[in-house]
Parts: structure tokens; C-alpha cells; sequence
């Protein structure tokens, strides 16, 4: 994970409007928004979220916001471009840094900086977004959150009538494929369908866990070593690492296994 602080340019005593979020292997950008930004003050797209009294932007829009500060990969002679600049391939994020991040549509600016000097309010936020979600059936989600608290969610009452979901309703398949969103923001299916942590939250359903839908949640949501090394890409010692170093959270171990939550494994992948 990479982050950004965003600034005004022209007004430094503003302090960050935000802070930009960019996750390496997924290519995906979140914009958590500054306590206090007025709209008035706020860039177009993100003031859109300020008026609607929501405090980061989803990763349809932050990737909006990143496109129109950054060469399209359709311009002309984009290869010499990114040579010239010591680019081997496109890549949104190192364009955003190498230009600062400015625009003609704004006075904004970018700067890298480290996860530790994010300022209390924003890692207070992280702490309340999804930890792990699981699949149950007739399209209802138990969702967990870092705080540990925890939801069941009707999918079909959040969606409504939403056209791209239909697909994820209609195929217990798909639905079941459901991932927690980088960063856990929401949670997703694939890389377009996604609901909000928000959202998630605001409709909990009334529902009791019965014992097949635990046996089904675990047998879904349980990894041994193998799975996790094919779904990581890498080998046993890679995984033995991960787990000593702590990165990688251990469910059981035998003498010749060990079990992990899919979840997070799937976080690894970030």
C-alpha cells in the first residue's frame, strides 16, 4: 500500500484536504476525505462525497479523480513518454507522483508519505471497516468488521433494482465468490461490483446463524497450506515466513498443516 497526502497548493495552512490510498497488486485508489472539508473548499469529485456527508470516496471515483491528473494511455508516443520519465510500463499511480498530482481543473497536489504519519482521525477510521465477510444463502452477507462487531446484510434489500448486480443475485456461484473490497472499504464481487462498509452497516437484517449455514461458512472460508500457497502464488517457506513474522494470521495447526481464513489471504493480494 501506498498513500498520498492531497493539498491545495496555493493555501499549505489548509493542512491535507485527504489522503489518497493505493493498493500495489490490486491497482486500486481510495480517497479518504479530511474531517472539517467543506465543500466549498473541496476539488470536484471529492466535494460530491462532501455534500453527501460521506467521508472517503469509493474506488469508482478515486480513480476518476487520479485519470484526469495523469497522461490517458492512448496518447501519442506514450512509450517515449514513459522512457523519457524512466517508465517501463503505465502505471496511474507513478504518473500521479511523478506530476505531483496537479491538474488544470484544481489547485491540488500530491505528496507520498508513510502510514505513520497519517493523522489520528483517518487511522481511528480504519479501524471500523470490514475484516471478513461470508456468504450465506437466499443472498444474505455476514460481515465482520476490524472493531469486531458484526452485521447480516441482505444484499438484494442495499441493491435494490441496481443493474450490475444482477448477474451476483442471480448465480449462487458468483455470490459466493464475494471478497472483502482493499483497504476494507466494502466488499465486492469482481472489480466493479462493490458495496460500501456504509451501506453494510445501515441495513442489518434480523437473522440467527443455524448450523448448515456455519458448516457452509466454514467450508468456504477455510484455507489449508496448499490452497493458500496456490492462491498466493508462492511456495510453503513463503508461507512459513508470513507466519512467523506475523502477516498472516494462523485458524489451526497440525504437524502437517495449517489452516487460514480466505480473508486473510485474500489480504495478502492488496
Amino acid at each position: 500500500m501506498k498513500i498520498c497526502a492531497i493539498r491545495d497548493e496555493y493555501h499549505p495552512e489548509l493542512g491535507a484536504i485527504g489522503y489518497l490510498f493505493y493498493y500495489d497488486n490490486s491497482k486500486r485508489f481510495y480517497i479518504e476525505i479530511s474531517d472539517g472539508l467543506d465543500y466549498w473548499t473541496a476539488p470536484p469529485i471529492i466535494d460530491s462525497f462532501v455534500k453527501k456527508k460521506q467521508n472517503y470516496v469509493d474506488s469508482k471515483w478515486s480513480i476518476a479523480w487520479v485519470r484526469q491528473r495523469i497522461i490517458p494511455p492512448d496518447r501519442q508516443n506514450i512509450g517515449a513518454i514513459l522512457k523519457a520519465q524512466g517508465m517501463k510500463e503505465y502505471n496511474e499511480y507513478n504518473l500521479l507522483v511523478f506530476s505531483d498530482g496537479r491538474c488544470a481543473q484544481d489547485e491540488c497536489m500530491v505528496e507520498e508519505i508513510h502510514e505513520d504519519d497519517l493523522p489520528d482521525e483517518i487511522k481511528k477510521r480504519m479501524q471500523y471497516r470490514v475484516k471478513a465477510v461470508f456468504a450465506l444463502p437466499q443472498n444474505k452477507l455476514l460481515v465482520y468488521f476490524r472493531d469486531s462487531s458484526s452485521v447480516v446484510c441482505d444484499v438484494k434489500q442495499i441493491v435494490a433494482n441496481e443493474r450490475q448486480f444482477a448477474p451476483v443475485l442471480n448465480s449462487k456461484e458468483i455470490f459466493q465468490k464475494v471478497m472483502v473490497s482493499e483497504g476494507g472499504y466494502g466488499v465486492r464481487w469482481g472489480s466493479d461490483v462493490e458495496i460500501p462498509d456504509y451501506m453494510l452497516k445501515a441495513h442489518p437484517v434480523d437473522h440467527t446463524i443455524n448450523f448448515d449455514e456455519l458448516q457452509l461458512v466454514i467450508e468456504q472460508n477455510l484455507y489449508d497450506t496448499s490452497q493458500t500457497m496456490e492462491r498466493l502464488h508462492c511456495t510453503r517457506q513463503n508461507i512459513d515466513d508470513l507466519v512467523k513474522r506475523g502477516k498472516l494470521p494462523v485458524v489451526k495447526t497440525s504437524a502437517k498443516n495449517k489452516l487460514f481464513l480466505r480473508s486473510d489471504v485474500e489480504e495478502r493480494l492488496w
